[in-house]
């Protein structure tokens, strides 16, 4: 899985983000916890479109898996990151949706991509979302 991520990121990146099908992926460049180094991970994204702001969301879903991702960890650890979107770069700062926030924007993410559902039903933590919210 990590090989796929950084090969998309590497692809989105060499095609400014104009690829078939990429309406809704960015690039989130993040500090990893450990390291301090820059981690980068191609994600599926949402507009919060029930807020007066430039939110974005994000699923961190880690394909199913029972554990949480690396980016999102890295996030918990030092929340501001960096979004890319068409070679545009904009610094954000994450926390994570509420519940009711997260019942009212899953269906969003399922009619992107169907698997999310099959990845809640298949592990027991209840997969977060993720506001990134620009920084002026």
């Amino acid at each position: 899985m990590l090989g796929f991520s950084h090969t998309h990121g590497a692809v989105y990146r060499l095609a400014n983000g104009r690829l078939p099908g990429a309406k809704n992926l960015f690039v989130l460049t993040t500090t990893g916890r450990k390291s301090g180094k820059p981690r980068s991970t191609p994600l599926i994204y949402v507009r919060d479109t029930d807020h007066d702001s430039d939110r974005y969301v994000v699923v961190a879903s880690n394909g199913g898996a029972d554990f949480d991702p690396t980016w999102w960890l890295n996030l918990q650890a030092d929340p501001t990151a960096t979004i890319e979107i068409r070679g545009k770069r904009t610094p954000v700062r994450a926390s994570q949706a509420s519940d009711e926030d997260r019942d009212r924007l899953w269906p969003a993410f399922v009619k992107i991509y169907a698997n999310y559902d099959k990845y809640a039903a298949g592990t027991d933590r209840a997969i977060p979302l993720v506001f990134l919210d620009p920084i002026s």
